[in-house]
């Protein structure tokens, strides 16, 4: 599947291996949280394959770890664009959107993650959070039953201790 998809990408014969190689070094970095490095890894690819989806979705992976929002949130923009129903591309855009204080356009995006997929496992915590937000902020009760809502049905989709304390 990989490799079909590389030479879809238009990766000449002899560089599918070694984009394998690559792909591989970069998620690795990222799981030793040398983000710096995956990075300038996945640039120095774009340089011979700029329309390559899964070099440039990983880039905005990695842009999204480091806090690079902005930048992110650019290129995941341009992802959902090209793979409109990509849910995970929808829920980091709106991950990004959020954490630059784009609350009501996360929002949507995440509630149309919802519709897309009602059993995403993490979409329910995000809107969870922000109705409760929303409640410490101006003490909404409507806002607190949506945030109870959500966070139950996310206790429901991943029973960990963790979104247990959450609600």
């Amino acid at each position: 599947l990989l490799e079909r998809d590389m030479r879809r990408d238009g990766v000449p014969e002899d560089r599918v291996a070694l984009r394998d190689l690559v792909f591989e070094k970069a998620l690795i970095y990222m799981d030793m949280e040398e983000n710096d490095k995956a990075l300038a890894l996945i640039e120095e690819e774009l340089q011979d394959q700029k329309d390559s989806i899964r070099l440039r979705w990983i880039r905005a992976d990695i842009l999204r770890l480091k806090h690079e929002y902005k930048r992110a949130c650019e290129e995941y923009g341009r992802l959902k664009k090209e793979l409109p129903d990509e849910v995970d591309i929808l829920y980091h855009h709106a991950i990004c959107l959020q954490r630059m204080g784009e609350t009501e356009i996360a929002l949507q995006e995440f509630e149309e993650v919802v519709k897309r997929e009602p059993d995403h496992s993490r979409v329910h915590h995000a809107i969870m959070e922000i109705y409760s937000r929303r409640y410490d902020d101006y003490e909404l009760k409507s806002s607190y039953g949506k945030a109870l809502k959500e966070a139950t049905k996310q206790v429901e989709l991943v029973p960990c201790a963790y979104y247990y304390i959450e609600r």
